[in-house]
């Protein structure tokens, strides 16, 4: 029996990476344990622990080879043994997972928190739920960002609130300088129509709605690829492209 599994280092993972947001003060237990002789370790060991969502049974060689609920432990009989009841299909990272990638895994297992193994399946630790919460959060702010075109914030649940006016100026400039080229583009091709427009003046009319449905369906696109490759880090992008390409077709033509 134990609480207190002993912290790997791993300075050299990004902050937001599996081994750096792990926890270590969690209970694991053989699995020849009772569920009484578990919930007497849990009774006595309630205030050393940092979460008790799961109870982690693990080998003599501190290997992960099963895990039990808590709510489990006091539900089953008392003389039920841990290797009887527990999960042994185990949904876990490596030190090195992305954050978000923890998340989607705890969310597509509907699990509150996810083991950390090593490359031979040795216990380290659990990312919590808190922690999920928090990458979840600072992942939904990041998207909605990069949709306004405002890129390259880390910390963005932190770094938005303290940063200075040159900070900021330097994260939104780019795009908004990309936008002044297109609009620059569009005028070109504007002014090109200049003597049929002066002809026609109905046609001007129509600049407007050009001007938003060409920001709408970019928006769209937009919005819909960071979410896709948030997602679906695999993305086949020739594949994505070409049904960009039809989608955009069909919408033309409706539209048109």
């Amino acid at each position: 029996y134990s609480y207190m599994l002993k912290p790997e280092i791993h300075t050299d993972l990004p902050p937001r990476a599996a081994g750096r947001l792990m926890l270590t003060a969690i209970p694991q237990v053989p699995a020849t344990a009772t569920i009484a002789e578990v919930e007497d370790f849990l009774l006595k060991h309630t205030k050393d622990l940092e979460t008790i969502n799961y109870i982690y049974i693990t080998s003599e060689e501190g290997k992960l080879v099963g895990v039990i609920s808590i709510k489990e432990v006091f539900r089953l009989p008392k003389t039920t043994r841990v290797q009887d009841v527990m999960q042994q299909t185990i949904a876990s990272v490596r030190p090195h997972t992305e954050g978000i990638r923890v998340a989607r895994i705890a969310i597509e297992h509907h699990i509150k928190e996810v083991p950390v193994v090593d490359a031979e399946n040795h216990f380290e630790g659990v990312v919590p739920s808190d922690s999920i919460f928090s990458i979840l959060q600072d992942e939904h702010i990041e998207e909605a960002l990069r949709t306004a075109g405002i890129h390259g914030i880390a910390v963005p649940n932190q770094t938005l609130i303290g940063a200075s006016s040159f900070e900021l100026f330097k994260k939104r400039l780019p795009w908004l300088l990309a936008g002044m080229g297109g609009s620059a583009i569009a005028a070109t091709v504007i002014s090109a129509f200049q003597s049929t427009l002066q002809i026609e003046l109905l046609f001007a009319s129509f600049i407007p709605a050009m001007t938003y449905l060409t920001d709408a369906v970019g928006t769209q696109s937009e919005t819909i690829f960071i979410r896709t490759v948030t997602l679906d880090r695999s993305l086949r992008f020739k594949k994505y492209l070409l049904r960009e390409i039809r989608t955009g077709f069909l919408l033309s033509v409706v539209l048109a």
